[in-house]
């Protein structure tokens, strides 16, 4: 379905904005989507910032960001690894409370907002992180997945196939492997621990909570997004139709498909894992 928009009048000053995300939640394409209501502003050399304490993209796609931190910092972020991996586990062991910190400060200076996934840092350095932007009135948006089931076969089938995005993933003809169900049961340990936690340290703060399934998943996308624009105070005449329609199209963006969850070898036992553990009835995943 494409939405028509009234046409683009004036920007108005923009509020800076922290997306602290889980993976497989559809952060891609909100930031963007975001991150586009930004452009043009002479005063920023991009309009977000996407995860800067993964393993690659600073020192990939954001060299001229990274060349304004301390030596120590482009050291760590540049140093020779065996591994995209290794990188990432390094960056998350040795990457100090004052580190976080800079990174967050030279990429605001540089762009009006930031995309983080917080399994790219223990808990404790994301409640430093939180902490910063909280103590800075940036506006965040807390965005996880109802279905924490679905997230994590995500992960596992990205992980099996090298596929992180839906373009990758149509190009690959593979034959998958068994979810692994201990690694679920493992995850839905973390999944429930985290969740307290955050919402925990981020009870007190005007802070904008949303699913995956909320925002991408139902009829009323337009709507959802004009909420998450009223809360970074953003008049709604920015949205452009375009960028919308291009990031909000579910079917066209969602990674995985019945046609590949029917491919699962154990695709039942998953099913079984989400009632048994979540309570989460996910069979409709196989219906084409």
């Amino acid at each position: 379905m494409t939405m028509i928009f009234p046409k683009n009048i004036m920007k108005n000053e923009l509020t800076k904005f922290l997306i602290f995300a889980s993976p497989r939640t559809g952060s891609s394409n909100l930031t963007n989507l975001i991150g586009s209501l930004h452009n043009g502003r002479s005063n920023i050399l991009y309009d977000h910032i996407s995860e800067p304490f993964g393993a690659r993209n600073l020192r990939t796609w954001y060299k001229d960001v990274l060349e304004q931190a301390s030596p120590e910092l482009q050291t760590l972020y540049t140093k020779e690894s065996s591994s995209q991996r290794e990188t990432g586990i390094r960056l998350r062991r040795n990457l100090t409370r004052s580190q976080i910190i800079e990174i967050l400060n030279i990429c605001f200076k540089n762009s009006c907002g930031v995309k983080h996934l917080y399994p790219h840092l223990p808990i404790l350095k994301n409640f430093s992180l939180l902490e910063y932007a909280m103590t800075k009135c940036y506006k965040i948006i807390f965005l996880t997945r109802n279905s924490n089931t679905l997230k994590d076969v995500s992960l596992q089938l990205s992980a099996q196939t090298g596929a992180w995005s839906k373009e990758e993933m149509d190009n690959k003809n593979v034959a998958y492997d068994p979810i692994d169900i201990e690694a679920l049961k493992r995850q839905a340990t973390q999944n429930k621990e985290h969740k307290t936690k955050f919402q925990t340290i981020t009870c007190d703060y005007d802070i904008y909570r949303a699913s995956y399934e909320q925002i991408f998943c139902q009829d009323n996308q337009l709507n959802e997004v004009h909420k998450i624009m009223d809360y970074l105070e953003i008049n709604r005449e920015e949205l452009d139709a375009v960028t919308f329609n291009r990031n909000m199209n579910y079917d066209n963006n969602k990674q995985n498909t019945s046609s590949v969850y029917n491919k699962i070898p154990n695709i039942d036992e998953v099913i079984q894992f989400a009632k048994d553990e979540y309570d989460d009835d996910i069979s409709y995943i196989l219906i084409p």
